[in-house]
């Protein structure tokens, strides 16, 4: 399904659950790094504690089903923001106000929970067939509480990024609504 800097993802079935999913592997080329091993299991843990319509799911899996480092989700269909941006038409008034107020309340879910997504963008956006709006990928997600990543890489993607983290900062609720506001701007402006 995709090949990311930091982890690969698969569709696949699961047999006993009869329906469609997706595995989530660390990338080769980092799974052997303590820090990625340590984020991809803070990710795999945050995201199972939260249950919202509006951010995908993690799907836990019993210990003896697994055999190495990996994450399953539930394969949500439809395309991501970016696609739809990309596809043209434009985003009408009424689509983005909808897209929009389903965002926030992703972000609002996840920040209610005191979890700090830190790279809202319109990639991790994905718009479900059938009018549904999941927000993805919790790879650089904070908890407060929990130690950060100890990777020296600054939290999220350069564009979408609020000004403090650039600086350091660990990020807060304050970070994810700029991320928010750029990626409404994005949205609009395509």
């Amino acid at each position: 399904v995709s090949n990311g800097r930091y982890s690969r993802l698969f569709k696949a079935e699961d047999t006993q659950a009869g329906r469609d999913v997706v595995l989530k592997f660390p990338h080769p080329r980092v799974a052997a790094e303590a820090a990625y091993r340590r984020a991809f299991v803070r990710e795999a843990w945050i995201a199972s504690r939260v249950t919202s319509p509006w951010v995908g799911e993690m799907i836990e899996l019993p210990p003896a089903r697994k055999t190495r480092l990996y994450s399953v989700m539930p394969y949500y269909e439809g395309e991501t923001l970016e696609a739809r941006l990309g596809r043209g038409p434009a985003v009408s008034l009424a689509e983005g106000v909808r897209i929009g107020i389903a965002l926030a309340k992703a972000v609002y879910g996840l920040n209610r929970l005191r979890i700090i997504h830190r790279d809202i963008k319109p990639e991790n956006v994905l718009l479900q067939t059938g009018g549904g709006l999941k927000l993805l990928d919790l790879g650089v997600a904070r908890l407060p509480g929990i130690q950060d990543s100890d990777t020296e890489d600054i939290p999220g993607t350069p564009s979408f990024m609020a000004p403090e983290l650039f600086e350091g900062a660990a990020g807060d609720e304050q970070s994810d609504v700029y991320a928010l506001g750029v990626t409404l701007y994005r949205m609009f402006s395509a």
